[in-house]
């Protein structure tokens, strides 16, 4: 049963904040560069020289949004650890930051790396560079379909029914039903009467 609600203009609003997030979570090191520089800030005096940082923070900004989503929908306590557990480990990979360097580019993204792999002659860095650079591309496009579906078309239980890659060996056993045929009706045991 999908739970869906009509999409206001807030949603919208929402959903286009998340792009930015997510648009910041592509490429964190272009970021923080970009915001050091705007900032005046030198590498020395810099309380933070690393992009990690943004990723860090974007994963658990949008492990804490899963969290309470499920929440809202009514989870139990131990899949909705699950769910923001699961939601957390895609999103580092998904905002992840490889920078590489290399004596011919300098230093570059795993993006800028992967554009320019037809200049480089060793084929297992190709491979590689292509592997983790789609595995990271998949995560974060997975995580914004997720969020596509949740602000754009309206699906508010999308967080509680994305499967994780956690057993969940703790459910509770399911009613058993029983068969009309097989139940036999039997008096009440020791009945007193009045």
């Amino acid at each position: 049963m999908t739970t869906s609600r009509n999409v206001t203009i807030w949603d919208l609003l929402t959903m286009s904040l998340w792009s930015a997030f997510f648009a910041v979570g592509l490429v964190p090191e272009y970021v923080f560069h970009g915001l050091r520089a705007l900032a005046h800030v030198s590498s020395y005096a810099a309380f933070v020289n690393s992009s990690a940082i943004i990723t860090f923070a974007l994963s658990a900004y949008v492990a804490f949004f899963v969290a309470r989503q499920c929440r809202a929908n009514g989870m139990r306590s131990a899949d909705i650890q699950a769910k923001a557990i699961h939601v957390a480990l895609l999103s580092i990979l998904a905002f992840l930051e490889i920078p590489g360097r290399s004596p011919i580019f300098g230093t570059q993204t795993l993006l800028g790396l992967m554009l320019q792999s037809s200049l480089q002659v060793d084929q297992t860095l190709k491979v590689i560079l292509w592997t983790v650079g789609c595995t990271k591309l998949a995560a974060w496009l997975y995580l914004y379909t997720l969020m596509l579906r949740f602000h754009v078309f309206g699906v508010r239980d999308v967080f509680t029914r994305m499967p994780t890659f956690f057993l969940q060996l703790h459910h509770e056993p399911q009613a058993r039903r029983e068969n009309p045929k097989d139940s036999k009706t039997s008096p009440p045991a020791n009945e007193e009467s009045l």
